[in-house]
């Protein structure tokens, strides 16, 4: 059983004394023992000489002192245990509303490169079924509306819920529009949704908005071309959600398949980065208080993992939790989800400083959203 400290008895969670066992609380709601203990008369177990006077600067949290020793001090062995906080894995000083809002107003000043031409960048969400893509743009946007969003279909159903290529655009109760673009698309399956033949179309831009899947007709570029604008809809960023609790269950078939979408990407110089959901699943301390993702040791394993899954560095995975049940927003999750937004926008620059560096060097043609031949 674990008992939190006070919160108004902090300074007197121990007490330290060369003659004293351990001792905690102010009135000492545990003092083990004074001097030296020795084993009964028939050698059974130690009778501690100290006292029990459990809840006054620990919360009890209902449990009684019998609860715990059974009316006695009497030991078989007693072990004691200093925990070391160790820093966190990736560092995040700030947890609170001055740098939710800081977060929230960078990401609302994202500009493309005046440059290029381009008026919003496109973001596209690829996954295995369930992972959470989806709900990760719903938590964006809840974040955006302030309140609980569902614009996006999700569910836990066995095969995917979205059944086309659909961009969200989000829209702020304050008005206006971010200069970005969520593309959502069917869950990766072993033998239906997205193939190789599909992401093609869809970085390189010809592929309707709205386009609805079918597997038994082929998609081409030359597919509704009137209705295509290539340079308009091509992807400048490529985002893989990953369940955290799925992670050693992922098809051979479905990662191979991620991995080829992943040389595609390589070919285009296309940033990659995973969004890793459901973390509240993984560790309790994590589902009790957001801010200690960054400490917490099952996180971090998870994320290992996941950056090991597709080869890609674990500076690329964040792990967030989307809304999914709830009906308030937290702020916690409100900033995890948006450290990993901008970390994606970041990408999206440092791939159109490339792509400014291709047209001064006369290597692509921007207009035309291709690349001069050689």
């Amino acid at each position: 059983m674990k008992f939190p400290v006070k919160q108004d008895k902090t300074w007197y969670a121990t007490n330290s004394n060369l003659s004293y066992g351990p001792t905690f609380g102010g009135r000492y709601d545990l003092h083990t023992f004074n001097g030296t203990v020795n084993t009964n008369s028939f050698g059974k177990f130690f009778p501690l000489n100290g006292s029990a006077k459990f809840g006054h600067s620990y919360d009890m949290q209902g449990v009684h002192a019998d609860d715990i020793n059974n009316g006695n001090l009497n030991v078989i062995e007693l072990e004691v245990y200093k925990v070391t906080l160790r820093k966190p894995w990736r560092s995040h000083d700030n947890w609170d509303t001055k740098e939710f809002e800081r977060l929230k107003g960078a990401i609302l000043a994202f500009t493309p490169i005046p440059d290029l031409s381009i008026s919003k960048v496109r973001v596209a969400m690829i996954g295995p079924v369930g992972a959470g893509k989806s709900s990760f743009f719903n938590t964006i946007d809840s974040i955006f509306h302030e309140r609980i969003t569902w614009r996006a279909c999700s569910s836990s159903a066995e095969h995917s819920v979205t059944a086309g290529y659909v961009p969200y655009t989000i829209r702020p109760n304050s008005g206006g529009s971010p200069n970005f673009i969520l593309c959502d698309m069917p869950g990766l399956e072993e033998s239906v949704g997205p193939d190789v033949n599909d992401c093609c179309h869809i970085l390189d831009g010809h592929i309707q908005d709205f386009h609805l899947f079918n597997q038994e007709k082929e998609l081409t570029p030359k597919a509704d071309k009137s209705k295509v604008e290539p340079t308009k809809n091509r992807i400048h960023c490529v985002i893989f959600v990953l369940d955290a609790t799925t992670l050693d269950t992922v098809s051979e078939k479905v990662i191979e398949k991620m991995k080829q979408f992943q040389r595609l990407m390589n070919e285009r110089e296309i940033p990659q980065l995973i969004v890793l959901t459901k973390i509240d699943k993984i560790c309790n301390d994590v589902e009790r208080d957001f801010s200690f993702t960054y400490k917490s040791w099952a996180v971090e394993e998870h994320v290992k993992k996941a950056s090991q899954l597709l080869g890609l560095s674990q500076t690329k995975v964040f792990p967030v939790k989307n809304y999914k049940e709830e009906t308030k927003l937290d702020n916690n999750v409100n900033i995890l989800a948006l450290l990993a937004l901008s970390r994606i926008l970041e990408s999206v620059e440092d791939y159109m400083l490339n792509l400014l560096d291709r047209q001064v060097f006369g290597q692509i043609d921007l207009k035309k959203n291709q690349a001069t031949p050689l």
